[in-house]
């Protein structure tokens, strides 16, 4: 191995390990070629940060410069050793990569949970050794509650943290998941997925209040829809597109019963099908 000037050193790619511990979740391939680019261009300006292991090396710091080393066929790669194990390892690797906010949210909640479950760590004093607060790292670890098509989002940096968390308040994954694209869609900011939320908790509920009354009165009418059907913004004036995903249930109070129906099943999506038939036969019967 060639030492290189500050304790760097130029050791066989071939060497090196991939880390014990959990790795980035997502990374760009347009960022992967844009780092090859670089590298072709102006060679390897920051050294990667490996720790000896035995007579190989795990790494700790650089997976993206060592993966475009890889694909770019260098043999070998600049990089600085240190000594570190355990939690340190990890402790290492993030403290870099918040330093230089290149990590992607679900790799650092990973990360975090790995720390706490398999290190003891609690949260505060993971926060206290990244030099972050400890909401910072809880919200993080929340993030592993969402379900797996959100948590690409996140990962993709296609929706913010702070976006998906608000997610996090509504009771079934589905909902996350259509309100995770809507606001992807229409540019929410996050007050306005708040309140996109807000309003489906309460359209459901609506929706459970109507079916308690429902049983209430014994009544031998039933719905198809078993399970609080999603909310839209069909029936209010916004200045966004309003039709909805196929996947929606979009329903509507009627103006005459006061029951929730499908739209499909309203008369102009203003009045169900049963009270025309009943408003008719009425009419007839005056007549």
């Amino acid at each position: 191995m060639r030492r290189t000037k500050m304790s760097v050193e130029e050791i066989p790619i071939d060497k090196i390990d991939e880390p014990s511990f959990i790795t980035r979740v997502w990374m760009s391939e347009e960022g992967l070629e844009q780092l090859k680019q670089s590298l072709k261009e102006h060679g390897q300006l920051q050294p990667i940060v490996v720790t000896k292991k035995g007579r190989r090396f795990e790494l700790l710091i650089g997976h993206r410069r060592l993966t475009a080393a890889k694909q770019l066929g260098w043999k070998t790669i600049q990089a600085r050793i240190v000594k570190a194990d355990g939690a340190k390892k990890i402790i290492l690797s993030e403290t870099e990569n918040i330093v230089r906010e290149n990590e992607d949210p679900m790799t650092e909640a990973l990360r975090f949970k790995q720390l706490h479950d398999t290190y003891g760590m609690v949260y505060e004093a993971i926060a206290a050794q990244l030099g972050v607060s400890g909401a910072y790292v809880r919200n993080r670890v929340r993030l592993l509650d969402l379900p797996e098509e959100v948590q690409a989002l996140v990962a993709a940096r296609a929706l913010s943290p702070s976006h998906a968390l608000e997610l996090l308040r509504l009771p079934k994954p589905d909902y996350m998941i259509i309100i995770a694209k809507r606001a992807i869609e229409y540019g929410y900011t996050v007050p306005q997925i708040r309140m996109e939320v807000a309003k489906q908790l309460e359209y459901i509920r609506r929706w459970e209040e109507e079916q308690r009354k429902q049983a209430e009165e014994k009544t031998t009418q039933t719905t198809e829809t078993q399970e609080p059907p999603f909310y839209t913004q069909a029936d209010e004036t916004t200045t966004e597109p309003t039709t909805p995903p196929e996947e929606y249930v979009p329903m509507h109070k009627c103006p005459i019963c006061g029951k929730l129906r499908p739209v499909q099943e309203l008369h102009q999506r203003l009045i169900c099908t049963t009270c025309i038939a009943k408003a008719i036969e009425a009419a007839e019967k005056e007549a």
